[in-house]
Formats: structure tokens, C-alpha cells, sequence
């Protein structure tokens, strides 16, 4: 009897130590997160006065941002397939940009937009092409590849990132099992990412 009470004392014991094993990693940040970030309210702001026109225009334009934490260094990056599909976005966006103001630009003339397309000598296709091409649309990928490593220490609400040329910055940061919050200064602007764990 003593013996098998012995063994169930050393069964419960492993067990609770499992369970401790598994609660210190749901609690560690280290690992790589990602966050869906829209850019569709940040565009709409931009636009300023044109909002009115072109502000319903943007949406669904997002990123997925990868925050990779190693014991002591974090790496921020994007998705390269949130790229693809952010330029894909864009490119439709800049279409239906493009149609608007031609229309806009047949109303003020009292031209169909027909008529002005005749007036300028372009089809809508070759006038598109060359509107696109002046956007760039891949150059302005290319600035949303990133990738950049910083040192980093924990506390207790706040994540003290040091970059390479020493610059120190604060993030706050909830971590909750799986999700993790943080509050990254961008530019001067608070940005919330509502990360998952992956």
C-alpha cells in the first residue's frame, strides 16, 4: 500500500511540474509573433481635403508585421506575402483613383469621358499605364521591406529596445498565453499591434 501511495505521490509531483513548465512558457515572450495592421484609416487621413472623394477608396489595405523575439534581441520584419497583396490593393486603389478623376475632370469641361480621352489622343488603357507607371507602385514596396534587430530588455509593462546606433526606445506590452499587445512609436505616432503568437 505504502508503495503504490509512493508512486502515486511521485506521478502528481511530475505532473505538477509539467504544468509549471507549461505555464512559464505561455508566459515568455520569446518566440515569433504576428499582427495584422490596417492602413486603410491611416490613408483616409492622409488624403486631407480629397477625403471626401477618395476617402471610402481605402480599405482592406493592411500589413502583417513579424515580431521575432530571441532571448535578448528582436527582429522586426513584414510578411512578404502581405506585400504582394498590399500592392495588389494599392494598384486597384490607384485605378479607381484614376477613374474618378477623369471623371471629375469631364464634369468640370462638360465632356462625357469619352470625349476627353479623345481630346488628350490616349484610350483609358495607354492613359492608365502611364498614370500607374508615374505611381510606382513597386518602389513603394520596396520601402516595406524590413528587417531590423535591436537588443532588447524586459520589464515589467514596458520592452526597452536599443537599436544599433544606441537609440533607446520604450514599448509597452501586455502578454496574455498567446496574444501579445504592443505600443510602438512610429514616427511619432502610437501604434497599437495586436499580436499572435505563431
Amino acid at each position: 500500500m505504502k508503495k503504490r501511495s509512493l508512486v502515486l505521490v511521485l506521478v502528481l509531483a511530475m505532473l505538477m511540474s509539467l504544468c509549471a513548465c507549461a505555464g512559464k512558457e505561455s508566459k515568455s515572450i520569446v518566440g515569433t509573433w504576428k499582427a495584422h495592421f490596417d492602413f486603410s484609416e491611416m490613408m483616409q487621413e492622409s488624403m486631407g481635403a480629397e477625403a471626401d472623394t477618395y476617402g471610402d477608396i481605402f480599405k482592406d489595405l493592411s500589413l502583417v508585421f513579424c515580431f521575432e523575439f530571441t532571448k535578448d534581441e528582436v527582429t522586426i520584419s513584414v510578411d512578404d506575402a502581405s506585400i504582394d497583396a498590399f500592392k495588389d490593393e494599392m494598384e486597384n486603389i490607384m485605378v479607381k483613383i484614376f477613374d474618378i478623376s477623369m471623371e471629375e475632370m469631364a464634369k468640370s469641361a462638360d465632356m462625357t469621358v469619352d470625349e476627353v480621352y479623345a481630346s488628350i489622343g490616349y484610350t483609358r488603357e495607354e492613359y492608365l499605364e502611364t498614370f500607374l507607371a508615374e505611381m510606382d507602385i513597386d518602389e513603394l514596396a520596396e520601402d516595406l521591406v524590413i528587417e531590423e534587430t535591436s537588443k532588447y530588455e524586459l520589464g515589467k509593462d514596458v520592452i526597452k529596445v536599443t537599436d544599433e546606433d544606441d537609440f533607446t526606445e520604450e514599448w509597452a506590452y501586455k502578454l496574455d498565453g498567446d496574444n501579445l499587445t504592443l505600443t510602438v512609436d512610429m514616427d511619432g505616432e502610437e501604434t497599437v499591434f495586436n499580436c499572435k503568437r505563431q
